[in-house]
């Protein structure tokens, strides 16, 4: 099948008017249909648009193979909306963590901190103050890693 065919096949295939298929490639009506006729032969770059509106490759296109197309996998450009609110709240947790995270360094600093600044004032009480700011600096330090590890993960998958 040459390429006039296989465009006139794909575009009746998809149940677009040369009209339609023409204002969805940005040609004339007239250009479509010097495609069909074989009179005219569509330019690289409007080829490439031929195969996106018909999801096919531009291998497929200008092969004279008879095969029928294989199906293309949408670009991360064409994702779709619940793709697009799957990634948003992923990351959205990713940052949660990150967040989560940072406030229980910062608890662990003021719980270290601050008994020193205030145990002439306030108290002279002997406490393990040191372990247990070290214990939630920790557990902080943690929550930002797996926040950072989690939001790397997910930009890399496209969830």
């Amino acid at each position: 099948m040459q390429l006039q065919d296989k465009i006139f096949h794909l575009r009746k295939r998809s149940g677009l008017s040369q009209e339609a298929l023409a204002e969805k490639i940005g040609v004339s009506r007239q250009a479509v249909s010097k495609w069909e006729t074989g009179e005219a032969v569509p330019e690289l770059s409007k080829l490439l648009l031929l195969a996106r509106a018909f999801s096919v490759t531009t291998d497929y296109l200008l092969s004279e193979d008879e095969s029928e197309p294989k199906p293309l996998e949408a670009s991360p450009a064409e994702k779709t909306s619940d793709e697009k609110k799957k990634e948003s709240f992923a990351w959205l947790i990713g940052a949660a963590i990150i967040a989560l995270g940072a406030v229980i360094i910062l608890e662990g600093i003021l719980t270290f901190v601050l008994p020193k600044i205030l145990s002439d004032f306030v108290f002279d009480a002997v406490l393990p103050i040191n372990t247990i700011a070290a214990i939630v600096f920790g557990i902080g330090t943690l929550l930002v890693v797996v926040g950072i590890i989690v939001t790397v993960v997910i930009k890399k998958k496209k969830i």
